[in-house]
């Protein structure tokens, strides 16, 4: 989904987070647990940004194997 919003949206990093930022905020939970789930979202983030944003990054991605499923598989043929 996120490659979706990037390549054929052309949506940036900050728009991505902010529409996460936003499911929360206008989800059907109960105040106190929208609250928690969007502290602790925003602090997943910050560390992900942090641990992104360090000068060897490509070390930190080539730990990580990609793998393409549903719609990203079926209509953009991604084959990762």
């Amino acid at each position: 989904e996120y490659y979706v919003a990037v390549s054929k949206f052309n949506l940036s990093w900050s728009e991505l987070r902010r529409m996460n930022e936003a499911s929360y905020e206008h989800s059907f939970a109960d105040a106190g647990l929208k609250a928690q789930l969007l502290e602790d979202f925003r602090g997943r983030m910050d560390t992900f940004e942090k641990q992104f944003s360090m000068t060897n990054w490509s070390s930190v991605v080539n730990r990580f194997s990609a793998v393409t499923y549903g719609y990203g598989h079926k209509t953009l043929g991604l084959n990762i």
